[in-house]
């Protein structure tokens, strides 16, 4: 009788600590997000000039961790005349809150209004401190006459100059008449 006492008591301390009010569950701490904004808006400026503008349907702020999930978000850059130079958007991600580096993902799409290409992606970080976009992925870039495939990007916001790392592939589309 004693040792069943014992597995019932070690089963309702278990069940305790995997209590919602204390955020545990499943033996792991759930963290509850200090702060959550819905329609969540930033703006970078340099000198006075719009760099670029995060916007998020929902954003949880995760003081302690210095940290900023994002979800069905999109990220506008500027050129100095602060004209819309390219738009990328994603499933969700996250804000480093003290460098402002951006990590993207799921269904990451970059469109260039000024260079007319559109860049596909799994997932992107955007470097703040270079002002590029990253990843490691497979990528997809698209204009006019040419769809080129890889693995692995850097690039900068406008799309300019775009370096796809490994197993670059170069089709050139067929014009209809």
């Amino acid at each position: 009788m004693n040792k069943y006492r014992c597995w019932v008591v070690l089963l309702l301390l278990f069940l305790q600590g995997c209590s919602p009010e204390d955020g545990v569950s499943g033996g792991r701490k759930k963290q509850i997000p200090d702060q959550t904004i819905h329609g969540f808006v930033v703006t970078e400026m340099k000198s006075g000039i719009k760099e670029w503008k995060l916007i998020a349907e929902r954003a949880d702020i995760y003081q302690k961790r210095n940290e900023t999930e994002l979800f069905k978000l999109s990220m506008k850059f500027y050129n100095s005349e602060e004209d819309v130079t390219s738009t990328l958007t994603a499933d969700e991600g996250k804000v480093n809150n003290k460098t402002n580096d951006v990590f993207m993902k799921g269904n990451v799409i970059i469109v260039s209004e000024e260079k007319k290409k559109k860049l596909t992606t799994e997932s992107l970080r955007w470097d703040a401190g270079r002002e590029k976009l990253l990843s490691d992925d497979f990528i997809r870039q698209e204009d006019e006459d040419v769809i080129v495939t890889g693995y692995g990007l850097e690039v900068d916001s406008r799309l300019g100059r775009v370096l796809i790392k490994k197993d670059v592939k170069v089709e050139q589309k067929v014009k209809k008449e």
